[in-house]
């Protein structure tokens, strides 16, 4: 048979393990640290500790962190192929934003004082034009 565990009194409430479970759950994945779980659910960052191992929180919160960069990448791929359709826009200022910002994140920035050379499939861009000394 299964040991129970004590149930916790706090401010005058009576508390089950399974709600002190979930509400640590739910403190710890919405927190960016453990202290900012702590402040949340009014105890010490080491009681979350304890309360996450105590309550076998740990694959759980796993599991979710693990969910969200999936969900992440996912949204990256979205981000990226919007950025690039915007490269075709009619609006002039819109296409010139996208390249600039396409060709920033792919490390080839304004500031980059060589020249630059661009490999798509089989064609060749060279930037062959000189830039101006600073």
């Amino acid at each position: 048979m299964a040991e129970k565990k004590p149930s916790v009194k706090r401010h005058g409430v009576t508390k089950s393990p399974e709600v002190l479970a979930a509400e640590t759950f739910m403190a710890v994945i919405s927190s960016d640290t453990g202290q900012e779980a702590a402040n949340k659910l009014g105890i010490t960052r080491q009681q979350v500790y304890w309360r996450i191992k105590e309550y076998g929180l740990t694959e759980k919160i796993k599991a979710i962190k693990e969910d969200a960069l999936a969900e992440l990448h996912f949204g990256a791929t979205k981000a990226a192929r919007n950025l690039v359709q915007k490269i075709d826009s009619e609006n002039e200022a819109i296409s010139k934003s996208a390249s600039d910002s396409v060709l920033d994140r792919i490390g080839l920035t304004k500031s980059d004082s060589t020249n630059t050379n661009i490999f798509l499939g089989e064609v060749k861009f060279i930037n062959e034009v000189p830039r101006p000394k600073r």
